[in-house]
This record gives C-alpha cells, structure tokens and sequence, in this order.
C-alpha cells in the first residue's frame, strides 16, 4: 500500500526488517539515424547491450528472541537484457519534435527464478512509444517534452508469472545556455510515474489484485561540445512514493558522441 516496511510479525514473533538493493551497469548503446523517410518522419533505429552488477542485502533480526533471525547477502556481474528499437521515427512541425517508436527487450540477461541477484528479468517485453517536443522559441533554447511508453510482458522463464502491463509517462522542461560558439550547456528537471494497469496472471503470483506504481523526479544537468558531436548528461531522480516495490534513487551519466 505504499507503506514503509521496517518489520513484520511471524506468530508470536516480531522481525525488524533491513534491506538494500543495489544494481551498477553499464550500458553502451548505437544509434543509427538517416535521412530516410516512413509516412513522412525520419527513420532512425538503436540497440542497447546492458552489463553490470546487482546486489542484495538483507537482515531480519527478532526482537522477542535475540540472536534468532536470518541474514541475506547476494551480489552477481554479467549481461543484462538485449534492448532493441527496430523502429524510430521523428517528424518536425514548427516548434514541435513528435515521435513514435517499438522496442523489444530480449531474455538474455543472467535470471534464476527465485533469486535476489538477477542482472536479467527473464522474460520478452515489448514496448510502444509516443513522445513530443515543444520548443518556446525559434532557437529551442527551452523545451517542453512529454513521453508515453507502454510496456507489455511475457510469461517469466522457470515460474509460472506472466506480469502485468506497465504505462510510464515521463515529462520534463530543459533549458540550453551557449557557451561561446563551441560550448552548449543544458539544465533541466524530469518527472516519471509509471502504473501497473493490468493484474499479473499465473500460479506463481502473489495478491494479483495489487497493482505496484512509482513516482520519481529531479534535475538534470549537461554540457556539449558541438565541433565532436559530444554531449555529457549527469541525472538523478529520487522515487518519492512507490507501492508493491522497492523504492529508492535513480543516477544515470550518458556520454554521446556523433560519427
């Protein structure tokens, strides 16, 4: 229900409750764009190879008998899941950027059911797309954006779990400053809810009727090199309401470069 959990009663038993989850990847990415058109928009197309690290620690400690509890210390490095966007397309009205786009992420990440360190999810995803960028002036100096993406899952390797779909909406307000003729700095904050909107299904799942959802925001900072195509991107997002998940912050470093 989106309430902190810091214990739980086991019969007569009272647990104290501490958990921490913590995933580090690293995740290089190709973006092909051309000047190719379908109904109008360029084509464009990416695919992303994830690898990293996820760790997971917990402890659950009676408070009614000392000593009497469990401890959980985890932690795995390998491939996470295949992300692929076969199809990307961009179309400019004005001072609007509108986008559409369908992704699918592949199983091939390290997953075992039941498992706290999973790098993979183990299961197909398929994703659809919609975004839209509207600029307050002929230069594009601020942008508005707003995207919608939803997801829809397979059934999970070795359990009978199929989860629910999931629609995220993120939105965000950017601000580029020139910083002489080569330098292009940007400032900005971004917001992301995400729902889930249908129940998961199969043997395996637990309180099917609960749906878990998530909301998250902070700031964003950048700098780009324009002679080299480059662009260096430092965000963060604090999750500040979160239900049926864990919940916690988010740090990303992008570094692009054009060629």
């Amino acid at each position: 229900d989106g309430d902190s959990i810091d214990s739980i009663s086991v019969g007569p038993l009272e647990f104290d409750v501490e958990t921490d989850v913590d995933s580090y990847m690293i995740v290089p990415t190709v973006v092909y764009s051309s000047d190719y058109k379908i109904f109008g928009g360029r084509y464009a197309a990416l695919v992303s190879q994830p690898f990293g690290n996820t760790s997971f620690q917990a402890a659950l400690e009676s408070e009614t008998l000392p000593g009497f509890g469990l401890d959980v210390d985890e932690s795995s490095w390998g491939l996470g899941d295949t992300y692929i966007r076969p199809l990307w397309l961009g179309w400019t009205f004005g001072r609007f950027d509108v986008g559409a786009a369908y992704g699918l992420y592949l199983p091939t990440g390290r997953y075992d059911a039941g498992e706290a360190d999973n790098v993979g999810l183990g299961m197909w995803t398929h994703e659809f797309m919609a975004n839209v960028a509207y600029y307050l002036d002929e230069q594009k100096g601020t942008a508005l954006t707003l995207a919608g993406v939803y997801e829809i899952h397979h059934e999970k390797d070795d359990v009978d779990i199929t989860p629910g779909s999931h629609f995220s909406l993120n939105a965000g307000i950017s601000q580029y400053l020139p910083m002489g003729s080569e330098w292009l700095a940007e400032v900005g904050l971004s917001a992301i809810a995400q729902w889930q909107v249908t129940k998961d299904r199969g043997s395996d799942a637990r309180n099917k009727d609960v749906k878990d959802q998530v909301y998250m925001a902070g700031p964003q900072i950048g700098v780009a090199y324009l002679p080299w195509g480059a662009q260096l991107t430092l965000r963060w997002l604090h999750e500040f309401e979160a239900e049926d998940r864990f919940e916690g912050d988010f740090i990303s470093l992008n570094l692009a470069l054009t060629f």
